[in-house]
């Protein structure tokens, strides 16, 4: 099971396999090139989301009482406060929207601290950037939240910006956000590509440009039926990645395989 990129000695040993199952077609299509795979021995079965778990309007309600966010708008992000996730563009992109409205919050959920994955000096530099702008009242870092108690988080938020600064191999995260019913906005990035059909459960920006992620956010805040219509679709688009749907792929694949 292929779940990100990685090279060495270790891709050498994949010639064993008698399959291999990479999460996404860019994930399949960086070992063909690197490991030099044939056709055939490869296989793309994506990462599965628990609709039962991630679904719309979990109790929502109790995080914006948690936070004192129950009159705003609010725009979210969910994983590691590290660089390659892109979050100073969101950041830049936030104070832009928050110039022309003043009822918008971002919320953002993960990890900083080095010991739990994150990137301190990095979260450093962003509450440095954050008080130059004048927003503290505005962005909220909720540090790590158990993926047990996270759905909540997702229905908070209005919409969920995953601005990544790099080629990401998956992004559970926004399987998980549209299987929220929330619209999502990413960067032309790796698998996202696959995930989100920009226009119809979210939308596709370029990397390292906040003026395009804050001008789909404001469209999105704008735009109610929009947001409403991008909202229908991104929880029906999530069913692709239901427990049950991946579960019966894999099933699938093994019975081939015997």
């Amino acid at each position: 099971h292929l779940q990100v990129p990685f090279g060495g000695m270790t891709s050498k040993f994949l010639r064993f396999a008698d399959m291999l199952v990479p999460n996404s077609d860019y994930t399949m299509n960086y070992f063909k090139k690197r490991a030099n795979i044939k056709n055939g021995k490869m296989v793309t079965v994506p990462n599965g989301v628990d609709v039962k778990q991630f679904k719309r309007g979990e109790d929502d309600d109790k995080v914006k009482r948690g936070y004192d966010l129950t009159n705003n708008k609010i725009i979210g992000y969910v994983g590691r406060i590290s660089r390659e996730k892109g979050v100073q563009y969101l950041i830049d992109a936030f104070k832009m929207v928050r110039d022309k409205r003043d009822d918008v919050k971002l919320l953002l959920i993960g990890p900083y601290l080095d010991s739990e994955y994150g990137d301190f000096i990095y979260y450093s530099d962003l509450v440095s950037k954050i008080r130059d702008y004048r927003i503290e009242d505005d962005v909220i870092f909720t540090g790590v939240i158990g993926h047990e108690d996270i759905p909540p988080y997702y229905n908070a938020c209005d919409i969920l910006s995953f601005p990544s600064d790099w080629e990401e191999p998956f992004g559970i995260v926004s399987i998980e956000a549209l299987a929220c019913g929330k619209p999502v906005i990413v960067t032309d990035s790796g698998a996202f590509r696959e995930i989100i059909r920009d226009g119809r459960n979210g939308f596709i920006v370029p990397k390292k440009d906040p003026h395009a992620i804050a001008e789909k956010i404001m469209l999105l805040l704008d735009d109610e039926a929009l947001r409403k219509s991008l909202s229908q679709s991104a929880a029906e688009s999530a069913k692709f990645y239901s427990f049950e749907s991946i579960a019966k792929r894999y099933e699938e694949l093994y019975e081939r395989l015997i």
